[in-house]
């Protein structure tokens, strides 16, 4: 099972956190924003960038990055950070909305 806010490292090496909502659970995919280390946030992206720790190093996940991915797919769960929710809720509020 892959919940909300939890933490996957892909295949590939990157990290991603699920977004999609557990009232959905019976979609055999889940909707991911990607992280990127906190270096690599491109200047001007910082209010859709959510910051946090993951190991000793600094990453954000980027609303702006969203993607999906096959449950059967999606590689290993590393974390889970529910903490994020409002923060995250807010990044995605403002590409929606504006606001």
């Amino acid at each position: 099972m892959a919940d909300q806010f939890d933490l996957y490292r892909d295949p590939q090496g990157g990290l991603f956190l699920v977004l999609q909502h557990e009232a959905v659970d019976t979609l055999d995919t889940r909707i991911f924003a990607s992280c990127l280390p906190a270096k690599a946030v491109p200047m001007g992206m910082e209010r859709l960038a959510v910051p946090f720790w993951f190991g000793e190093a600094e990453y954000c996940v980027m609303v702006n990055l969203l993607g999906t991915a096959r449950l059967g797919r999606m590689g290993r769960k590393v974390g889970s950070l529910p903490d994020l929710r409002d923060r995250i809720t807010r990044a995605i509020d403002l590409i929606y909305s504006g606001n």
